[in-house]
């Protein structure tokens, strides 16, 4: 009777073990297809996992005659530990799966961000006037993206910077190479060329069209200039420094109390914005209010005590002494 129990739970756990058997086949031949699969899509990563399913396929088949070889261990035994060290290899299997997904998720997030990060790179590069680093960081942002127009835009005025540099010198050149220097006229069309760059695909684009308000204000086109920053706002309507210069070429235009509340909303938002008080300031004076023009020169004088005096000399002292003023304030005078 206990021999025919025996067979009969026998007959059962083979049965069991055939099919989990089956199950542990299908599920290595499917990690395998999508291993090389992730080889095709992924490299290196897919062929490690391709290695170690092989290599888990290896040991599952060895360890039952290894286990067997073991004195005293009864057959289902050996079966039992081939199962446990079949699951054990495939939860492995599993985890290295999860691990270079993971890897290969973070590489793309690495080279988003690395990407990002070059544009962050360019614009510092920008602003300590290293400008050739700047133009080298920005080329390779619109070789992979040509319709990046933050990045033409910035080319732009990173020749325009050059173009000032070079007008500085006796020969208007800068040596870009050893035994190579490029003129004024070269660096000024480059600079227009990336602008209009920028402007052609986006017509909003806040740097090219601050650009060419610049330009119009500096030629007193100021319902040109106007036209170019209203343009620029609407590409970006919080941004400071459009804002005061729209508050700037407002006031010239003779349009103080629009230019007023221009300054205002900045000063509201940045209470230390020293250019908006300034114009403020310039603009309280332009309609007859020198006591709240005095207001701001106070403020200006905890602030920044350079703008403070200049203001001071160009509003609030006798126009006939501004070129005696301001040689004194060179020679670090008292005004």
């Amino acid at each position: 009777m206990l021999k025919i129990i025996w067979n009969v739970f026998f007959g059962l756990m083979t049965l069991i073990i055939a099919v989990i058997g089956l199950v542990i086949c299908w599920y290595i031949i499917k990690e395998i297809w999508v291993a090389i699969i992730d080889y095709l899509k992924k490299g290196s990563d897919g062929l490690m996992t391709i290695l170690i399913v092989g290599g888990s396929i290896i040991i599952g088949v060895a360890v039952y005659p290894l286990v067997m070889k073991i004195g005293g261990i009864p057959h289902i035994a050996g079966v039992i530990i081939s199962i446990v060290i079949y699951f054990g290899i495939l939860k492995l299997l599993v985890m290295n799966r999860k691990i270079f997904e993971n890897r290969y998720e973070l590489k793309k997030i690495k080279k988003e961000y690395y990407e990002i990060d070059t544009y962050k790179l360019a614009n510092d590069y920008y602003n300590d006037k290293e400008y050739f680093k700047a133009i080298e960081r920005l080329n390779i942002i619109v070789t992979k993206e040509p319709e990046n127009d933050l990045a033409y835009a910035l080319l732009g005025k990173s020749y325009e910077e050059l173009c000032m540099q070079a007008l500085s010198t006796e020969t208007e050149t800068i040596e870009t190479a050893p035994g190579k220097r490029i003129g004024h006229e070269e660096l000024g069309n480059k600079a227009n060329e990336y602008i209009d760059l920028a402007l052609a695909i986006n017509p909003d684009n806040v740097l090219a069209n601050t650009y060419y308000a610049y330009y119009s204000y500096i030629e007193e086109r100021y319902e040109e200039a106007l036209e170019r920053i209203n343009r620029a706002l609407k590409g970006d309507e919080k941004n400071i420094e459009a804002q005061n210069f729209k508050g700037e070429i407002l006031r010239l235009m003779g349009r103080y109390e629009e230019a007023i509340k221009i300054y205002q909303n900045i000063i509201r938002n940045e209470p230390a914005n020293t250019k908006a008080i300034n114009g403020l300031g310039s603009a309280y004076l332009s309609i007859g209010n020198r006591k709240l023009a005095q207001e701001q020169y106070e403020l200006l004088k905890g602030l920044d005590k350079f703008q403070a005096k200049m203001f001071k000399i160009k509003n609030l002292l006798p126009r006939e002494d501004f070129l005696e003023n301001l040689n004194k304030l060179k020679n670090g005078e008292e005004v």
